[in-house]
């Protein structure tokens, strides 16, 4: 189960990263995300959840991504011809945004 769990979350960090994510990295990175407190292991279980402290890490960060960063980028990149924006409509720029549970 945690094999299923561990490949999974390297699935999704892969394409993130821009590069392959192996099992030793992934161990290293969850070791050391345990031992600044930020993530804990479940009793008895082979998954990890937040801790108090690592949920208003992750929420600051989240925040500071969204407000301040993508504003930034999306400054310095070309703006799109009128026409793409029309055709991609809002339904596709709300589906781009991320709840902040």
């Amino acid at each position: 189960m945690q094999t299923e769990r561990l490949c999974n979350l390297r699935a999704l960090v892969n394409p993130l990263l821009g590069t392959d994510y192996s099992r030793n990295q992934m161990s290293s990175d969850l070791a050391r995300l345990r031992t600044n407190g930020v993530i804990q292991r479940r009793e008895h279980d082979n998954a990890y959840v937040f801790t108090a402290d690592g949920q208003r890490v992750a929420n600051f960060y989240t925040t500071v991504h969204d407000m301040l960063l993508r504003p930034l980028i999306a400054a310095n990149m070309a703006p799109e011809p009128a026409l793409l924006r029309h055709h991609r409509g809002p339904h596709r720029r709300l589906s781009q945004r991320r709840p902040h549970g």
